[in-house]
């Protein structure tokens, strides 16, 4: 399954995709850039979450054996989270 193109399509259809060439975002790192991806929108669309759940899980295979994730701000947490419960049940069931 090619979850980068259904991720991006469902981030594009919840709009937490932002486009801006005129003005770029400053990111919390101080980059600017002409494009934002406000995760925080995804957390209030169960589907959109689930993808990226879904993602993390899969490509989280590629690493190996890992003990734990760390979910980082601006909105790394949740995600964290969120993966961490499906990983549990996906994994250790």
């Amino acid at each position: 399954m090619n979850y980068s193109r259904i991720v991006a399509s469902n981030l594009l259809q919840i709009k937490a995709i932002k486009l801006n060439t005129q003005s770029p975002f400053t990111w919390a790192s101080g980059i600017k850039s002409p494009i934002y991806c406000d995760n925080r929108i995804s957390l209030s669309h169960p589907p959109a979450r689930n993808v990226i759940k879904e993602a993390l899980a899969e490509k989280s295979k590629e690493f190996g054996a890992f003990d734990m994730v760390a979910g980082v701000a601006t909105a790394g947490i949740a995600h964290g989270h969120y993966w961490q419960i499906f990983s549990t049940c996906l994994f250790h069931t």
